[in-house]
């Protein structure tokens, strides 16, 4: 596109931006369309398309493939009527844990609340906006990282409406609930004492995301203090990443965990169990039974487990956003903060079979 080009697009962006935010257009009514937008401005179909790119860039209208486009802007930054509430979350997540999810909302249908589920076939909030940017209802997003590029034209009343459970929410104005990261190792270390356990090591998902840093931080610190070097304690921090193909990188890590192996005792994996067990199975590695794992999770959930497991607190969760919601609702105002933590519950012991006497062959990876 020439520069031109590139200057009509950006007025013309401007001048429909200015009727949206003007109350011309309400919200997910539907919006001009490419052939109307030549007619009425002028302008080329080259023009036209890039405009209307750059209003979704920015969150003003959402593109349904097929039948055109709508209207995501909504102005006003009250508090919805009435107690509406959306459920974000991953369809699979929905289908394995409906019961679950239902008792927790349970308090929340109890007061009043009218709830929506909205299950995604993918990881990207974006493909909820249209419940999101809703001017009628707040929103909960469960477990699911968000990306708030798409939403700078509707962020102002977005970040009032929107709480993130188990998750950091990506921007300080929108509300975070997660678990105690600080707590969930200090209780995990203590229970790997308990067992004499003292050399472990920890598979984490993104080293470089925020919460993560902070997890490692702490964990780090902690192991240092058992008098742990930094050197040992990094060179046992292994990645759960999925990168292009597949289970490549967490085979490497293993592959390194085999020839490592007898400077540990115990791993701990932070909330990536399914990932870490179905990447295991995928690439035929199974735990060596000298070597304790423990895992992250909510076990009243879990149908079967034979390892231990850190109870991160779901129904803290929950419980957490429930008086968030009530007060905002209430009072029209959000409070300041963007974290709040929620304590652990402790690790909760399932049925495993016994370890290898002292002295015994050694289980393999793989």
């Amino acid at each position: 596109m020439s520069g031109s080009e590139n200057i009509k697009s950006a007025k013309l962006k401007e001048s429909l931006a200015r009727r949206i935010e003007t109350g011309e257009f309400s919200f997910n009514s539907r919006f001009l369309g490419i052939n109307t937008l030549v007619s009425e401005y002028g302008v080329s179909y080259v023009t036209a398309s890039k405009t209307l790119k750059m209003l979704e860039e920015e969150g003003y209208i959402r593109c349904q493939r097929g039948v055109g486009y709508f209207v995501l802007y909504a102005g006003e930054c009250r508090p919805p009527r009435e107690k509406r509430l959306n459920l974000v979350l991953l369809a699979e997540c929905w289908s394995h844990y409906s019961a679950h999810f239902e008792s927790e909302l349970a308090r929340f249908r109890r007061a009043g609340w009218k709830i929506e589920i909205v299950p995604l076939k993918t990881t990207d909030i974006y493909d909820a906006s249209v419940f999101i940017n809703s001017p009628d209802a707040y929103t909960l997003i469960y477990c699911l990282s968000a990306d708030w590029s798409r939403f700078t034209a509707t962020f102002a009343h977005v970040c009032n409406r929107v709480v993130v459970l188990g998750k950091l929410s990506g921007s300080h104005k929108v509300t975070s609930i997660i678990c105690d990261e600080s707590e969930t190792v200090r209780q995990i270390l203590a229970f790997l004492r308990k067992k004499g356990r003292t050399r472990p090591g920890i598979f984490c998902n993104r080293e470089e995301n925020e919460l993560e840093m902070y997890r490692l931080a702490y964990w780090r610190l902690a192991l240092a203090e058992t008098g742990l070097s930094q050197e040992w304690i990094q060179s046992h921090i292994f990645s759960l990443t999925v990168c292009e193909g597949g289970s490549t990188r967490l085979l490497q890590e293993m592959e390194y965990l085999q020839v490592h192996r007898g400077d540990l005792d115990s791993i701990v994996v932070l909330y990536g169990r399914s990932l870490f067990q179905n990447a295991c199975q995928k690439v035929g590695i199974r735990i060596p039974e000298d070597i304790l794992p423990v895992f992250i999770d909510t076990p009243q959930w879990l149908e079967e487990e034979k390892y231990p497991i850190l109870d991160h607190n779901i129904s803290a969760h929950f419980e957490t956003a429930f008086r968030i919601l009530e007060a905002r609702h209430a009072t029209g105002k959000k409070e300041p903060g963007s974290w709040y933590f929620c304590p652990p519950l402790g690790v909760c012991e399932a049925t495993r079979r016994p370890l290898r006497k002292k002295g015994a062959k050694r289980d393999t990876w793989g």
